[in-house]
């Protein structure tokens, strides 16, 4: 409360002025907290500021229980010390086998400070402390990962796992991706099994998003009939960010799409094209770069829906 009554009396400050020429709007009689009179862009500035106070300021209230270190990691968790040390596992897996897949083309091989990541306790923590999270279970923002951790998950971590490659892809490597190419590399790791202290790059876990989508991915085994019906989004649609569905409202969709297509080129005839796609990393991932390391998108794209097929196989 104490807070909240600093906010609005630092506003009244910042407003006690008229700022242009503007009708002035006499609200100052229904709204006490503010000045007797006030313009309208005042009252929009007041509107947009309170908003993003509420949405991002509430996430400053937020207390760990514990902070733990790992050799990369620091880790500020309300989960229990179990939980956090599972997920400090499976991010260092994470690390070092990242900086194995991409050594050919990094210039960094560490970090000189630890990588912060915030682990909340349960998903209604987590979207409580961080109101402006949408629909995503788990970002990165800045130079911190924020994810919770679920008890009924079989692969709990999976959520801070892809974090972590986009902060490692931004804060470490410092490679400047396209969208679909962050989030396929994000989810490539993210989806692989972790199996007796061990992360098995490319070995899909079925029990990880976007993976288990796959069962309820409706295909009818003609890709011009999907494309057609909007179950399939065009590849190049994909690649450039231009020409599909909304995001909002089809974000499954599309990251099976991101997910599936970086699988395919890292494993495409048995991986033999794995330099293909680390030139295409560097490159950043737009479609010029695609089509000179990859090939013409409408080439591959009957193979990729192929291996899609194969896939989605793997969830009965």
């Amino acid at each position: 409360m104490q807070m909240i009554k600093s906010i609005i009396n630092s506003l009244r400050k910042i407003f006690s002025f008229t700022i242009y020429e503007r009708k002035e709007l006499d609200i100052g009689k229904r709204f006490q907290i503010f000045p007797s009179k006030i313009t309208l862009l005042q009252l929009i500035f007041i509107i947009v500021v309170s908003t993003y106070v509420i949405v991002f300021g509430i996430g400053l209230l937020w207390v760990p229980k514990y902070e733990i270190s790992t050799k990369h990691f620091k880790i500020y968790s309300s989960t229990s010390i179990e939980n956090t040390k599972n997920v400090g596992e499976a991010v260092e897996l994470v690390y070092d086998n990242y900086f194995l897949f991409f050594k050919d083309i990094l210039s960094e091989t560490k970090s000189d400070t630890l990588l912060k990541l915030k682990l909340y306790d349960t998903r209604n923590e987590f979207k409580t402390f961080n109101m402006g999270s949408g629909w995503a279970e788990a970002y990165f923002l800045g130079d911190t990962c924020y994810a919770y951790y679920p008890q009924n998950e079989v692969h709990p971590s999976q959520w801070m796992e892809h974090e972590v490659v986009h902060q490692l892809n931004e804060v470490i490597a410092k490679f400047k991706l396209e969208k679909w190419l962050d989030e396929g590399i994000a989810d490539y790791f993210g989806t692989s099994v972790i199996r007796e202290g061990k992360l098995n790059l490319g070995e899909v876990d079925i029990n990880t998003y976007p993976v288990w989508l796959l069962k309820s991915l409706e295909i009818s085994g003609n890709l011009k009939e999907d494309i057609d019906k909007k179950r399939i989004i065009p590849l190049r649609s994909i690649i450039t960010g231009n020409g599909g569905p909304s995001m909002n409202t089809s974000f499954n969709l599309y990251y099976i799409h991101w997910w599936s297509l970086t699988h395919y080129l890292i494993h495409r005839e048995n991986g033999k094209h794995k330099d293909a796609f680390l030139n295409l990393v560097r490159d950043g991932g737009n479609l010029e770069s695609f089509e000179k390391n990859i090939e013409k998108v409408e080439l591959i794209e009957s193979e990729w829906y192929e291996y899609l097929k194969e896939l989605k196989k793997l969830i009965r």
